[in-house]
């Protein structure tokens, strides 16, 4: 470690002696290359990228603080407050406390008077949260729309309505669907507006029950159109002996009138 920090104090003082007229190390303990007026323990002020980190094998850059830290992002020379990284309590106000990682950005398009505001946060058991500070128990808690060119969802394979079609399944009449849907003003098992209001949707359960239902009336048509092939058949067999009779009735009319 102390190999490390001489190498850094040689490069540094080295860089001092190249353009001694803009570094400086002040007896305040601030140092600064590229300026005369460090703000902080290290200030590097150029147009080049002010600090680059690498290594063979492993890079690594570390912000250690006991209780709290953040990075802040500036532009037009240090004026506007534009974004930041921030480190913030997740709960307790321990130094030892875990943390979530939040992410800012400017409110609007003037940075020089807008304060940044959270956009995202990764909370330190791995939830992400996008436009909200609690993703509510969820892997991923997104305020706002998305956009995807494909969701896929995974629901489990064993509570899959395949069963509606299973011979010992029943499916309920048209009657007793109708009175269930006046009574309660939505299909069976379906979530209510209420519900949805609250709670959201689930797309794998949702798209279950959707499909559940499609399986039924499924069924409930195949019924339905056996029911009308038999009146069907029925009618046609109505048909030819009324057609029958008919012609009885006209050749008994005929003998009467002869």
């Amino acid at each position: 470690m102390k190999k490390n920090l001489l190498m850094l104090f040689c490069v540094l003082l080295s860089h001092h002696f190249c353009v001694a007229q803009i570094n400086v190390f002040p007896d305040t303990g601030k140092v600064g290359i590229g300026t005369a007026t460090p703000r902080g323990r290290l200030e590097v002020n150029d147009w080049i990228p002010s600090l680059v980190i690498s290594g063979r094998k492993h890079s690594e850059a570390m912000v250690d603080n006991e209780v709290i830290g953040k990075i802040d992002f500036y532009k037009h020379y240090g004026l506007a407050y534009a974004a930041a990284i921030k480190l913030v309590h997740a709960g307790g106000t321990s130094q030892y406390a875990q943390a979530h990682l939040t992410f800012y950005t400017s409110s609007d398009q003037n940075p020089y008077t807008s304060i940044p505001l959270e956009r995202m946060r990764i909370t330190s058991t791995g939830e992400v949260a996008i436009g909200s500070i609690d993703p509510k128990g969820y892997k991923l808690a997104v305020n706002g729309n998305i956009r995807a060119k494909e969701i896929r969802v995974e629901p489990n394979p064993a509570t899959w309505p395949d069963y509606v079609f299973e011979a010992d399944y029943r499916v309920g009449t048209l009657e007793e669907l109708e009175r269930y849907v006046k009574i309660n003003k939505h299909l069976p098992e379906m979530p209510t507006a209420k519900e949805v209001g609250t709670n959201g949707v689930e797309l794998g359960e949702m798209n279950r029950l959707l499909l559940k239902k499609v399986e039924e009336l499924t069924l409930l048509l195949i019924q339905k159109d056996k029911e009308l092939s038999v009146e069907k058949e029925t009618n046609k067999n109505q048909t030819q002996m009324i057609n029958a009779l008919d012609v009885r009735v006209n050749n008994i009319y005929k003998k009467l009138n002869n």
